[in-house]
Parts: structure tokens; sequence; C-alpha cells
């Protein structure tokens, strides 16, 4: 009854995330379908693509994931877009995340977004923010945009700012929180959860700030790729233990394997797919591997392969486990011989049979 009852529940705040789009009761259905398709009926269905529209940053992130990807082609083109929105409608699948780089950089970001937001697919955006001002925000809540949301490192402004390179930064958060309360547009805060967002106290300081804004907060665990491919910055277990306990113990906290007090098994390679500008299929930004094409793949075709690879079926990794950020067997095995070695990422394995291999026997010991 446990496993009924939060499915109820993240039907319920699934459809809350939908209410101020013009096609609300429309990608509702869709999402409610997908989540059954996948929930109850077992089966991998995209519920979520996420694509990279540009590469091109007007940020300076030391840490950057797409560290690496910023090498191979920086802007997707309308045909691209058009390819994704065919697949998308062919499939059902409920919504999409665009993202960058700085995806507000892109001139046609706004055709884009129309795109989608006219087929009833559930358009969100991510950015940070440094672009977002009054007339935007009225422009994509009256597009029928269903959401914003950007990352804070930390509520010092001085601190966040530091981050990203550019002076006024947080500056720019606070105002677009502001706006978006007053023209009721959902803004979404995530941050990054490392050893030293902890130690330096901006863990507690941003989860303090969200709950006086009245908003949820998505923590992400570092991830040793991009511009953080090292061993040395991953958690270690007794880190991992409090994390969990502290994002468990407050249904205000999430991860992309935690909600709602529960453990989800991660997204990967059979309910996401990530898309980069050229149109290569990713099961996770955090690995740089390409399964498909979008003018050459479907989305089943994509799951397919996908599914070929233990790592991505639900019955393989534990739920609320993120293998990247938890598996240094993983980095030591897998990640690091890509970032350390001399590859155009992301590599496509279908063609690079070594790393395919590599992948399928992968194996994890203990959950490490």
């Amino acid at each position: 009854m446990e496993d009924v009852d939060y499915l109820v529940r993240k039907i319920e705040e699934r459809k809350g995330r939908y209410t101020v789009s013009k096609s609300g009761e429309v990608i509702q259905r869709k999402m409610l379908r997908s989540l059954l398709v996948n929930d109850v009926l077992d089966k991998p269905h995209i519920f979520r693509i996420e694509l990279i529209n540009t590469l091109n940053c007007n940020a300076k992130c030391a840490h950057c994931s797409n560290y690496k990807l910023s090498e191979d082609e920086k802007v997707t083109t309308r045909e691209t877009v058009l390819k994704i929105l065919e697949e998308a409608k062919k499939h059902q699948t409920p919504s999409i995340n665009f993202l960058g780089g700085e995806a507000l950089i892109d001139k046609n970001i706004f055709e884009y977004l129309s795109l989608f937001i006219e087929a009833d697919i559930g358009v969100t955006l991510q950015t940070n923010a440094i672009r977002l001002d009054r007339d935007i925000l009225i422009h994509l809540k009256e597009m029928g945009v269903s959401g914003v949301g950007t990352t804070i490192y930390d509520v010092i402004p001085e601190n966040h700012d530091r981050i990203l390179r550019v002076p006024g930064t947080f500056k720019k958060i606070i105002n677009a929180i502001d706006i978006c309360k007053e023209i009721g547009l959902p803004f979404n805060i995530q941050t990054i959860y490392s050893r030293e967002a902890v130690e330096s106290g901006a863990i507690k300081r941003i989860i303090d700030f969200c709950k006086e804004e009245g908003k949820s907060l998505k923590l992400n665990i570092i991830m040793p790729v991009g511009g953080s491919a090292n061993e040395k910055i991953m958690l270690s277990a007794d880190e991992l233990d409090e994390f969990k306990k502290m994002v468990m113990s407050d249904s205000c906290l999430s991860t992309h394997c935690i909600f709602n007090n529960h453990e989800e098994t991660c997204p990967m390679g059979r309910t996401f797919v990530g898309i980069t500008p050229k149109g290569d299929m990713m099961p996770c930004y955090f690995m740089p591997f390409i399964f498909g094409n979008i003018h050459e793949t479907t989305f089943d075709e994509y799951l397919e392969y996908a599914q070929s690879f233990p790592i991505f079926r639900k019955e393989v990794l534990p739920k609320g486990y993120c293998i990247v950020a938890e598996s240094k067997k993983f980095f030591r095995e897998i990640l690091d011989p890509l970032y350390s070695g001399d590859y155009k990422l992301p590599i496509d394995l279908r063609k690079n049979k070594e790393f395919e291999d590599k992948l399928k026997n992968f194996k994890l010991e203990n959950n490490v």
C-alpha cells in the first residue's frame, strides 16, 4: 500500500506543476499516462526530455558539467528541434526542459519554446538568471511556460557570484523570484551538495532561504564529471548517508532519485533522455555517452538500446542511488578514462566497442 499511496502523491504533485500552462489538463493526462506506463506497467517511457539548445554560456563556472561537451556543435538548429518535437508527439512525452550552457542566449529560444507549448507539451526553462528581467519573465508566463528554474550556490551574494564569475547574478535571482511571485510563474531552485558547500554553511543557508520563501529545494550531489572530474570531490559513505537522511526527513527537499520522502530508481535511460545541440541522445548528462541521434533514432529505439545495459534497468540499481555521484568504482572504471583520455565527448557507444562492453559489463560491488 505504501507504493500505491506514494504513486498517488506523485501524480498529484506532477499535476500541480503544469496548472499554469495553457494546456494544463492535456499535459496532465500525458503525465498520468507516462507515470502509469513506467510505474504500473513497468515499461520504460520518456517522461522528460532535456534539451541543451546551446552550449554557449555567459557564466564561467569552473565545475561546469558540460566541460568537453563544449567542443562539439554549440547551438541547435530548427531542424533538430522540429525532429525532437515530432518524436515527442509520437511518443506522447509530457514534458521538456530547455537548458544550456545558457538557454536564453539562443536567439531562437522563444520560437522553440512556443513550438512545444503549442503541441501541448509541458515546457520549463533552466537558466543562470543573468538575462532574466521583468519583460522576459512576463513573456514566458504569457507564452505558457510552466516554470523557470535556477541553481543557487549560496545566499551570500558575493559567494554565489564568485562561482559564476559574474557580479550581480544573485541579485538577479532575488529580483526574478519577486517578479515570479507577482505574476504567478513558478520559480524553482536547486543547488549542488558538496563537501565544501556543507562545511562553508552554504547548504544550511540555502535551505533556510527556501523555507523562508516557501519553496522546495532540489539538491544535486556534486558529480565527478566535466570541470569536477576528480574522485577527491566525491562524498564518502558517511557523508552520503548524512545527505540522504537529511533529504528523506524533509518533504521540501528532493533529488532526482528522492522525492516526497520516497526513494526512486534513477530515471537515466528509462524515463529520461538528454539531447545535445546536434541531436545526440544521452541517457544522462553526467554520462558522456551517445545512445542515438534524434535524426535517425526514435525514442523507442533509444530506450531499447539503453535497456541492453543492465545499469539502466529498473531492478538493478538501488532506489535513491545515483551511480555517477556515489560509485567510485564507476568513476575509476568508466568516467575517469573518458575525461583523462584523448576522447571527443560525448562518445557514441554504438561505434566504440571498448566502452560499450565496459558499460554493459559494469557491476556494482556493495553499492560502491
